[in-house]
């Protein structure tokens, strides 16, 4: 009675084959992503440095425009900063210089730090806007700051 034994199972060589494979492939993965990760690492710093820059282009353009004008006045913090200067609003619809969309005009600019967010901040106002304080074109220049 020669009875037919029914086998359903892998050999040592087929597991070793596969655990083989999966290992390939897992490392090969954790290589991807860990140099995408270093990348974007590398990105992120050259982005802070760039914003850095911008804001510093911008500091100084403002520094080397800012003049003594009655109304607006320089204020000082330790964290905020406003000084009259020259800034570029949208023309008037009203005016000559409607087409011209924007505009130099005597105004005033503030760069403050905020420490809840680590972020430094440019507002800009036309003089009438500087005059009741109201500064409405807020931007953030540079994120990340620890300290300035």
């Amino acid at each position: 009675m020669n009875k037919k034994r029914n086998l359903c199972g892998f050999t040592l060589v087929e597991i070793l084959l596969t655990v083989t494979l999966f290992s390939m492939c897992s490392l090969a993965i954790y290589k991807v992503f860990s140099s995408g990760i270093k990348l974007w690492a590398r990105a992120q710093h050259f982005a802070l440095e760039e914003d850095m820059s911008i804001f510093l282009d911008k500091f100084s353009e403002d520094l080397l425009n800012s003049f003594y004008y009655t109304g607006i006045h320089f204020n000082g913090t330790e964290n905020r900063l406003s000084i009259p200067t020259f800034v570029m609003t949208p023309a008037d619809q009203r005016s000559l210089q409607a087409e011209e969309g924007l505009i130099t005009q005597i105004g005033s600019v503030k760069y403050y730090l905020d420490f809840e967010t680590h972020t430094i901040h440019r507002a800009q106002a036309n003089y009438a806007q500087a005059l009741e304080g109201d500064y409405p074109d807020d931007k953030i220049l540079v994120k990340s700051v620890n300290s300035l």
